[in-house]
């Protein structure tokens, strides 16, 4: 690819700055040496990898045109597979033209979208030039206005950054778009799968959710154990809902990738010995069989199906999640409580960024539930109930039951579901391993 760029740009007016992982100075320096004979056309920018960082996984690329800015957020890398070029990979990515701002003006950065304002937050944290981030608010972010960028900002994140990036960044953008639910349903397409267990999963489903999960995780250690676990006994009557039951993570099994156009796969990875441990949640799995016969897929999409309570009645919510984040703590973080601090911070050994897209309100109501039958509701947004356990989250059995959220045809047009569905689970059947 880059010597594809070099043909192509040296000696002409197009200019390349690069994002490049390089966690040890030599290779940084290395690097640097490879490309000194496209210095001319190319600048290279190397995010912060100190200490648990080990992977700048981001894909980003902001398209500065004499009248916009487009800026396109794939799950691909740049290697020729993954574009396209050997037709056995399939990807995705979000693209949109921001115009610029007429008689040369400028956007100010307090009046900027919340997309803006996440994307030139993650823009400096990964140390992008000045002028590439000044060049940025020259462009109107208007269209932007309904949706969020959602990132992970590798290395340690304390208190207001804590809360704007990883898991914590994906339920800020929730609530801030409006679409808090009291649950949801979620489904997960994948290319890697870390060790999960089922702190993770609620860490994802509570994001989703748009749940405030450090205000819950403060009212938890504040409280002893004894008076935690009195409260879940006295409290209102709840029937205890596995997360497990309302995730699906998409991966292909060993059948399936051997079965495809390529035969094999290197980019799709878990571990035997994540899979194989206690806790791994494999009821969660379920086999990726793409809709385009014969593809592996590098995707990474997040769907998530809803409701929440508007005074009496029930409104659908339905919003969808594109970019580089897998299924895993590396790329959506781990909260811990620092006790020398007295403060919460956010442990992240990715950098990723995507997209996070609502489904509109008149697509919601012409789509029916997911499968016409009744479910109970759940928790009004704030009742002292919602409290989780570490085995379930709770529904409220004994209220009146209403339709279960709507169906995954909800998505077409926005994000078209690019797998099988529904899809069979694992049972027998064992992933592809690509590590052992």
């Amino acid at each position: 690819m880059l010597s594809k760029l070099k043909t192509l740009l040296n000696g002409g007016d197009t200019k390349c700055v690069f994002v490049m992982q390089a966690k040890e100075a030599s290779m940084r320096q290395q690097m640097m040496k490879e490309t000194e004979d496209m210095r001319s056309f190319l600048r290279l920018c190397f995010p912060p990898m100190e200490g648990q960082v080990h992977c700048m996984h981001s894909k980003l690329m902001l398209l500065f045109h004499p009248e916009k800015l487009r800026v396109a957020i794939p799950s691909a890398n740049l290697v020729n597979f993954d574009w396209g070029e050997t037709g056995v990979m399939e990807n995705s990515v979000f693209i949109i033209d921001l115009p610029r701002m007429p008689e040369r003006g400028k956007t100010k950065y307090e009046d900027i979208t919340c997309f803006g304002k996440e994307l030139m937050h993650f823009l400096e944290k990964q140390g992008l030039d000045r002028d590439v981030r000044d060049g940025v608010l020259n462009f109107d972010f208007a269209a932007t206005t309904h949706m969020a960028f959602v990132h992970t900002v590798g290395g340690i994140s304390w208190r207001d950054d804590a809360e704007r990036t990883g898991f914590l960044g994906l339920s800020s953008a929730v609530r801030q778009l409006g679409l808090r639910t009291d649950d949801v349903e979620i489904d997960f397409a994948a290319s890697s799968i870390g060790s999960l267990n089922n702190d993770q999963l609620h860490n994802v489903h509570s994001a989703a959710r748009g749940e405030n999960i450090i205000a819950r995780s403060t009212a938890t250690v504040a409280k002893p154990k004894a008076d935690f676990f009195k409260q879940l006994a006295t409290g209102p009557a709840t029937k205890l809902v596995s997360v497990r039951d309302k995730v699906r993570i998409y991966f292909p099994t060993h059948e399936t990738v051997t079965a495809s156009i390529a035969g094999a796969a290197g980019s799709i990875c878990i571990s035997r010995k994540y899979y194989e441990n206690m806790p791994f949640p494999r009821s969660c799995f379920r086999d990726y069989v793409s809709v385009r016969s014969g593809l592996l897929s590098h995707n990474k999409i997040l769907y998530a199906r809803g409701k929440r309570r508007e005074g009496l009645a029930l409104k659908d919510v339905a919003w969808v999640y594109v970019g580089s984040a897998n299924m895993s703590e590396s790329a959506w973080g781990k909260l811990v409580y620092d006790k020398k601090e007295k403060a919460w911070k956010l442990n992240c050994r990715n950098w990723e960024c995507g997209v996070l897209l609502p489904v509109p309100s008149d697509q919601l109501a012409q789509v029916e539930p997911a499968d016409g039958s009744l479910v109970n509701k759940h928790q009004v947004p704030g009742d002292d109930s919602e409290t989780k356990s570490e085995e379930g989250i709770p529904s409220a059995a004994d209220e009146p039951a209403s339709r279960g959220p709507v169906g995954m045809d909800v998505f077409k047009g926005l994000v078209d579901l690019p797998f099988e569905y529904p899809a069979q689970s694992f049972g027998d059947r064992e992933p592809w391993y690509f590590k052992e």
